[in-house]
């Protein structure tokens, strides 16, 4: 794994795959203050190859990842450790994440200037 720092915040990025690991509340952090290209210069189309994988253990406390979805994008999968919190995102999908979440914010924030 590779650190990879924005701000006071890091994360690491592992050398193979390219998948990024966030700490407990790093990715809520990451998704604020981090331009994606900085930290997630994956291809996601390497990322739909690890997606297969099953049985992947958290690196912080070996416990077994559980995969999930953020709710407002279904497309991305992520697995998530229930134990410590940690999360993984494989390659490109931070980037995805980001890029995605750009129109929705400045439609909210349309739909709060026309009142």
């Amino acid at each position: 794994m590779q650190a990879v720092h924005f701000g006071r915040t890091t994360i690491e990025r592992c050398l193979h795959c390219h998948g990024l690991w966030f700490d407990r509340n790093d990715l809520d952090q990451a998704r604020r203050c981090a331009a994606p290209h900085d930290i997630d210069p994956g291809n996601p189309f390497d990322g739909f190859d690890t997606n297969a994988q099953r049985n992947i253990r958290c690196p912080r406390c070996a416990q077994a990842l559980i995969k999930l979805a953020f709710p407002a994008q279904t497309h991305i999968d992520y697995e998530q450790c229930p134990h410590c919190g940690g999360a993984f995102l494989d390659a490109g999908e931070f980037t995805d994440l980001a890029r995605r979440q750009r129109p929705q914010r400045l439609r909210q924030w349309w739909r709060r200037v026309r009142g």
